[in-house]
């Protein structure tokens, strides 16, 4: 735990999250941060608070997450889970485990009854299969929200483990024959996704159990699923039944620290060197990265995260719009973003804000149930 954390007793939290004094809301903030999934629910059930103490929450519960996802890629865990009810109240379970909300606009099929018992399971799993029996799918939104949707999905085969998913979406195999001999082939089609908030910032390899080859998946965009989705093809001997196995990796953000920053001002946090311009009521935020993995341009992103907090020079605090662009000539590793309050705030007097530490490669091995072929 953070020792700036202690500062605050636990039941202190969500008071010095609305302190006047803005220390007393950056104790409470590492307070939460620190507690983890146990407060983070509460952070988003804003009843009529100000929006002032709204922004410092959503700033709270987004670095709940963060520190989440990063654990969920260093350690991966599984839980086992045992409910009967409906789809909802299962999501409810769900929900209050990993400290996100569920979706207000469930579905009709959302009230259909399931009964869970999976073990060493995992976020996505136990979400496939309540909805799966209740022929709805599932999902989550941009702040993790659990939803449910109308429209059965069909049962891929899937493997899970931590916050990654495999799934065989299709199969396509060919038998040929010119009556002297016969061929056959097998291309699979494999679909990676992640639970919020994980995001790799590279192309996704798999390699398969006994292959040479590693395959680069390729980033596509669905409907339901929230953040990075990618999908390969690969060719396989048509052995039935179709045994797929292999592993996942990709590269992933390191631990975030919270760092403070002026404007105008200027900071340098983990090979990031970042310096603010006033100008019209916001600010410049002019970006650099000095880390040789983020600058080779197969990674993705230069370790800020895209929630940024500001605040006035009254002390009150918002979150930003922010119009990001690279800078002039498109050079690798440097960005400039516009950050503006909406109508309401005064000017931008100083930003929080989250840089991650140096890139980790991550690797996570799966297993899909075996397949008969037709």
């Amino acid at each position: 735990m953070d020792p700036l954390s202690t500062t605050l007793p636990p039941g202190d939290v969500f008071g010095g999250l609305a302190s006047p004094r803005i220390e007393d809301r950056d104790n409470a903030t590492r307070l939460a941060v620190a507690m983890g999934t146990a407060v983070s629910q509460r952070l988003l059930q804003w009843d009529d608070a100000p929006p002032s103490n709204r922004a410092r929450r959503l700033w709270a519960y987004m670095g709940i997450h963060l520190r989440r996802a990063e654990a969920a890629i260093r350690q991966p865990r599984s839980f086992d889970l045992r409910h009967e009810g409906t789809v909802a109240s299962a999501l409810e379970v769900l929900a209050h485990r990993h400290g996100v909300l569920v979706a207000k606009d469930l579905p009709a099929e959302a009230e259909a009854p399931v009964a869970l018992a999976l073990s060493s399971t995992t976020l996505l799993a136990a979400l496939d299969e309540a909805c799966g029996q209740a022929s709805c799918r599932g999902g989550q939104r941009a702040r993790g929200e659990l939803a449910a949707h109308t429209g059965a999905e069909p049962r891929y085969p899937s493997a899970y483990h931590g916050p990654v998913r495999v799934r065989v979406i299709e199969i396509r195999t060919v038998r040929t024959t010119d009556f002297a001999t016969s061929h056959a082939s097998a291309q699979v089609r494999l679909r990676v996704d992640w639970e919020w908030p994980v995001t790799p910032l590279s192309s996704v390899a798999i390699q398969l159990d006994g292959e040479p080859r590693v395959y680069e998946a390729t980033p596509v965009g669905t409907v339901v699923n929230v953040g990075v989705v990618a999908e390969l093809v690969v060719e396989l001997e048509p052995r039935s039944p179709l045994v797929i196995a292999g592993t996942v990796s990709s590269t992933f953000d390191g631990a975030y620290d919270d760092v403070r920053l002026t404007v105008p001002g200027s900071i340098e946090v983990h090979g990031l060197a970042a310096s603010t311009v006033a100008g019209d009521g916001g600010c410049q935020l002019v970006l650099e990265t000095r880390d040789p993995i983020r600058v080779r341009g197969d990674v993705g992103g230069l370790g800020l995260s895209p929630v940024v907090l500001a605040i006035d020079t009254h002390g009150e605090e918002g979150i930003p719009q922010v119009h990001r662009v690279r800078t002039v000539g498109g050079a690798l590793g440097a960005e400039r973003w516009g950050l503006k309050f909406r109508d309401g705030f005064g000017s931008i007097a100083e930003l929080r804000l989250r840089v991650a530490a140096p890139p980790i490669r991550a690797t996570f091995p799966f297993v899909v149930p075996p397949i008969v072929l037709p």
